[in-house]
């Protein structure tokens, strides 16, 4: 009878996806393949994994978990991690001993039960995880870097995938790092320290990808030229600190969804930092609005930072949530004709002033629309900085509805300007 119940508690929990966890000695060899190198034989889509030896990976393998110590996996064959738990807190990797474990063979985390997935380090803290310049890892579905607090995760080679990755605490992606194909979004929690030496242009986060999403106060260094080509958003009330030390002329726009923090801290020998065009008032949705979002800049200079590629790139409330050393009390900033940041004192006459009107009629109150009798070749909407808010050709009317309540220029061709009052 003691048997029955024992083969029902099995099959019980099998059927249940317990996982069984079989240990790799290198018992016979160093080949992941080889049976007797595992104590409970080859691992299946179901089993735990654990490293006690360095393996060579020789056949390509699926298993719910890995866990590793001061071990090495190598080789060309891919390993995938299903974790299959709905909790957001299943581990990929989970480093429960010693302190360096590293990895060179291509590695998917996937979670086809849709929680997020973990590498982490869950040992005695100093604790280090390297993926080698051999190694790729894909996200399948949303994975997370969670060293914590006193280790590190080391990257090194080919990020992949198209989910979000998240990083916590301290990740460093070195020179031989490469996310150019990378198409997710990272998202950086608290408190993530994340250095970025990577020599490929987009090496950090490219234009396809998603965006640089800030949930958490965070803290990014960018020590190589061009790696940070895409959108900066921040979650509410959190603050990132970009250290820029090399030139990243294609860094995407930046907003906030509610209150947020954004401190620039630029190298005295970086000549250029370039943003796409963030004014709110022309985005096509809502994605760029900055609302009580503040920009602090250190290491200001003149002509070194840039918003799109002319006059345009950020709103007067913009420029005006924008703070920086070496700037004093009451001097205001703007942006030139080519979009970069100086002093507004030092602005010609050309960069915020329309040319020399021919005539300028009284004020017109418009709610959405500007109405014109006849087609117009050419006409611009400035605002009262300057500022080149709108444009539209061949026009026999133009639309007003995402514009501020407040005065505007309209000039046409011809050089005549009107002037009307957006409701």
């Amino acid at each position: 009878m003691k048997k029955n119940y024992l083969l029902l508690l099995f099959v019980a929990l099998t059927s249940l996806g317990v996982a069984q966890t079989t240990v790799f000695t290198q018992a016979v060899d160093g080949n992941w393949s080889t049976a007797g190198n595992w104590s409970a034989g080859l691992p299946t889509s179901s089993s735990i994994a654990v490293l006690n030896a360095n393996a060579v990976l020789n056949l390509d393998a699926t298993v719910k978990e890995l866990r590793v110590s001061d071990f090495s996996l190598t080789g060309t064959k891919t390993l995938t991690c299903n974790v299959n738990i709905a909790s957001h807190n299943s581990n990929a990797i989970n480093m429960n001993g010693g302190s360096s474990f590293e990895i060179g063979v291509p590695l998917v985390i996937n979670n086809s039960l849709g929680g997020r997935t973990k590498i982490r380090c869950n040992g005695a803290s100093p604790q280090t995880i390297t993926f080698n310049a051999s190694s790729s890892l894909k996200v399948v579905t949303t994975g997370e870097l969670a060293p914590g607090s006193g280790n590190t995760i080391n990257m090194n080679g080919a990020l992949l995938g198209s989910d979000v990755l998240r990083l916590d605490d301290v990740v460093n992606f070195g020179g031989t790092s490469d996310n150019s194909a990378f198409t997710g979004s990272i998202q950086l929690l608290q408190p993530a320290n994340v250095t970025v030496n990577s020599t490929t242009s987009g090496g950090f986060l490219p234009a396809l990808a998603g965006k640089l999403q800030v949930n958490g106060n965070a803290t990014v260094t960018l020590n190589t030229p061009d790696v940070l080509r895409n959108l900066i958003n921040f979650g509410n009330a959190k603050t990132l600190t970009l250290n820029v030390n090399a030139p990243q002329p294609s860094i995407g726009p930046v907003a906030f969804v509610g209150s947020g923090t954004f401190n620039l801290v630029i190298d005295a020998a970086v000549p250029n930092v370039s943003f796409a065009i963030s004014n709110e008032d022309l985005a096509p949705d809502d994605d760029l609005q900055w609302n009580t979002g503040v920009l602090n800049i250190t290491g200001f200079v003149p002509g070194v930072i840039r918003f799109g590629t002319d006059n345009t790139g950020l709103t007067t409330s913009q420029l005006a949530a924008i703070t920086a050393d070496g700037v004093g009390a009451g001097e205001a900033l703007g942006l030139d004709t080519s979009g970069y940041l100086v002093l507004a004192s030092t602005l010609s006459y050309d960069d915020n002033m329309v040319e020399k009107y021919t005539r300028i009629s009284f004020p017109f109150i418009v709610d959405t629309e500007v109405s014109f009798s006849k087609t117009v070749e050419e006409v611009k909407v400035i605002n009262v900085n300057g500022q080149i808010v709108g444009a539209k050709s061949n026009a026999t009317n133009l639309d007003v509805s995402r514009l501020k309540t407040g005065l505007y220029f309209l000039k046409f061709k011809n050089g005549r300007v009107e002037r009307f009052v957006k409701k």
